[in-house]
This record gives C-alpha cells, structure tokens and sequence, in this order.
C-alpha cells in the first residue's frame, strides 16, 4: 500500500493511502457505455469483497471517489452514479433502460458512426424521455438541477462542447463550478454531455470553460484540470494529493475524423472529433509515469469486440459484457484490478474534499 504523506492546507499532514483523492474518469462513446459500467463493476466486486472479508460495509462508488467526470455516454454515467448516488448494479439496470428508450425502435434520424458507417440516431426528445424516467425511478423531481446545492461527498462534473463559441464546458453538481448563470437540470446537462439540442443556451448557464483541447472523447485531462481548481488552485500540485485516479475507457476507436454534416440535428453544437481517446490516456500515462509506476493511476479500456456495435446498445449487451469480460480476463488486466480495488478499498475518510 502507498504511505506516501502530503501536504494539506493549513500545514496538517493527511496520509493519502487512507484520505487522498480517489477520481474517476469515463470515457464517451456509443456502444461503449455498458462495457464502462461492466469495468467498474469489476472493480466495485472486487473491492466489496475485500472489504467485506475485513468486516467493513460495502460502498457505492459515490462513497469512494471525491471527483467523477464524463462525456456523452459517460457524462450520463457519471450523473447516475454521482449525482443521483446510485450504486453500480442499480445503474446498469437504468442505463440499460435509458438506452433501450433513447435507441431502441424506430429512431427519427439518421448519422454516421464515428467509424463512417451510418447508424441511427435518437433526437433529443427521447433522451429527455429517458433522464425523467431514471429521475423518477428515484423519486426526484424531472425539473431538479444538477447542482442543488447539497453537499455531498461525491462531486460530479460532464463535459458540453460546444462549437460557438469553441470550448469545453463543464457543468458540475457542486458551487464551486456554479460560477454563475442559470444551473442547469439534470435533464439538461444529459442533453448537453451528449451535443443533442436543447432548450437552454449553453453561454447562459452555470459552469467553467476550459483552455483544453477541444476534440476529445477521454476527458482525464478534464478531470485533473477540474480537481487542480477544486484542490489545489494556489500550487496546481495535484499529484502529492491523488491516492487513486481511475480512467474507462469505451473501446479504442483510432482516428475517425467525422465532419459536422454527418450530424442532422438542427443547431446541435458539434465539433470534430478526429483523436484517438488512448492517444490522450497516453499522453495522461506519460505525464503521471509516477502515479501509474506506482499503482496510483488505472486506465482500463476494452481494445476489441465494441466497435461493430453500433447505437442500439441494448439490443448487443450481451455482446458487449462478453467482449469486456474476454478483456478482463486477460491476466495482466486481473491483476491491475485487484490492485486497483485494493487501493479503493482502504479508503476510509472523504472529509479530504473539505480541505480546499
């Protein structure tokens, strides 16, 4: 286990094995979605059950990471299991729903694949449909907002990009990125985490823009950007502060430039997206050799198997849950699991988040 100490504000030592930052980090993606949730619920067992052999109660994933953030289909994953405190089996079940009802059945559009291959695509009002529904299933209000001003342990933010003007929104449950306009609902920051048309301009609510680059579907970067203004906003030292930084991915995809008429939703704010998301966990790898080296960085993403999939998710889940257990099966990959879990499961305080 790593005893690495840092150091908190006002000069008091944390250990951060037991108190540091865990952050997760979810990739977008189509088809990808399923094979994310099934990754961490990998990850969630494992962890449970060490915990539960050390007589410790099991925990959701809003207990253990401080920080989610996602795009498109992970932007709604991160909402269900941040925001809306779900735990992983709870959220496969709803998200299994969600895409049922946003892809299922006779869509009104018809898209290109980031692959080039034309696919049907849903318009916004079925997702709307859909966000209710999961609202409901909780017993909220379809009209609550993202950030309701409730302090909860887990913070969680999604990505908008838009094109007009260009940049990275990140619109997130918690004050500190309410930084002024209208706070958007939950249904809304769907809408936007996944560039379909909504009701609300983008320029006139709450969040902050970032300076990254623009074309991506891996948003580690954003996380990190997000926790160095939470956290550490003075020194931008993050590093001494992450006990576990966790990124899933939803397949490898290369490079696939799709132009914007590829998309036929009228004023949905797109922009290319031509970079292969390992290419930017690379680079993450790189610039964190340290963390990785030492157990405290995860990038896990099914390499093959998802691709040919396409939108309608739910109808291949089973394909979908064999191709990532084929690629969690992989010995290298089981081991990087049960490590992971194991740096998760001793998480014991979040009262860290408090220290900014």
């Amino acid at each position: 286990m790593i005893q690495a100490l840092a150091q908190k504000n006002g000069g008091e030592q944390i250990l951060v094995d037991r108190d540091g930052l865990c952050l997760l980090s979810i990739d977008g993606g189509g088809a990808g979605g399923p094979s994310a949730l099934y990754i961490l619920k990998h990850i969630m067992d494992e962890l449970n059950e060490m915990r539960r052999v050390a007589g410790i109660g099991s925990v959701k994933p809003c207990e253990v990471f401080d920080l989610i953030g996602g795009i498109g289909t992970g932007g709604l994953i991160s909402i269900m299991l941040g925001r809306l405190e779900m735990d992983i089996d709870e959220c496969i079940a709803e998200y299994s729903e969600l895409s049922e009802t946003v892809f299922g059945g006779k869509l009104h559009q018809r898209n290109f694949t980031l692959d080039g291959k034309i696919d049907s695509r849903t318009d916004p009002e079925r997702l709307e449909i859909a966000v209710k529904t999961v609202l409901n299933h909780r017993e909220l209000p379809e009209n609550s907002v993202l950030s309701d001003g409730k302090d909860r342990h887990c913070k969680v933010f999604v990505c908008s990009v838009a094109k007009k003007p260009a940049g990275i929104t990140r619109l997130g449950s918690y004050e500190e990125l309410d930084v002024g306009g209208t706070a958007p609902t939950i249904c809304e920051a769907a809408l936007a985490t996944s560039s379909l048309p909504t009701v609300f301009d983008i320029d006139e609510i709450g969040g902050r823009e970032s300076d990254g680059a623009l074309r991506i579907d891996n948003v580690v970067g954003e996380v990190e950007a997000e926790a160095i203004d939470i956290w550490c906003p003075d020194t931008g030292d993050l590093k001494p502060l992450i006990k576990c930084f966790l990124s899933i991915g939803t397949e490898d995809r290369g490079l696939h430039p799709v132009s914007e008429q590829s998309f036929k939703f009228p004023s949905t704010n797109v922009v290319q997206l031509n970079i292969s998301v390992d290419k930017a966990a690379d680079h993450f790898v790189k610039l964190y050799r340290d963390l990785y080296s030492n157990g405290r960085f995860y990038r896990f993403n099914v390499q093959h198997g998802l691709l040919g999939t396409g939108l309608a998710e739910y109808i291949t889940k089973p394909i979908i849950e064999i191709a990532t257990d084929k690629y969690l099966d992989n010995s290298e990959e089981k081991i990087h699991v049960r490590r992971c879990a194991s740096n998760l499961a001793v998480k014991q305080s979040m009262s860290f988040i408090q220290f900014a």
